[in-house]
């Protein structure tokens, strides 16, 4: 259901040096809360706005442990943000959706590279997605506007 893609050491051609999954996704407003809501659809023109938004999801991203310490992670995202807004992109979307392990580290890692909660909350995330709110989550739900980046070149 997804598409993987490995980048390999150049000299070697053997070694992986990292690794990600990407797939078609969408993001439906109607589960989020409205300040929410508000914040994705930020930008468009009323009539434009709907339930529905396009989105890329990541589903698995690694970098080799023997490359670790080199920001290859955000090189790596900033790659696929700019793969996305090529106008040689054949996938319409607006969003880049990742879930994220509800972990220090990868949360971190996330927001540094311009990823935003779906949900500003735990508690708020476990209610919008009927989960019982004294279970710990193992996924966070995350979000890139890839309107930023042409705000940014603008």
């Amino acid at each position: 259901m997804g598409k993987t893609y490995v980048f390999v050491d150049a000299k070697s051609l053997k070694n992986i040096v990292c690794a990600f999954t990407v797939s078609n996704a969408s993001i439906f407003t109607n589960y989020l809360p409205n300040a929410r809501k508000k914040s994705i659809g930020k930008g468009l023109p009323w009539e434009k706005r709907s339930l529905i938004y396009p989105a890329v999801l990541i589903g698995r991203l690694g970098v080799n442990s023997a490359y670790k310490k080199r920001h290859i992670g955000s090189e790596l995202l900033d790659y696929i943000k700019q793969w996305f807004v090529d106008p040689d992109n054949k996938t319409g979307c607006r969003y880049l959706v990742v879930d994220a392990y509800n972990q220090p580290v990868p949360l971190s890692f996330y927001e540094r590279n311009g990823f935003k909660y779906m949900f500003s909350s735990e508690q708020q995330e476990c209610e919008y997605r009927n989960i019982g709110t004294t279970t710990k989550l193992h996924i966070r739900m995350m979000y890139f506007d890839l309107m930023s980046l042409s705000e940014e070149i603008s």
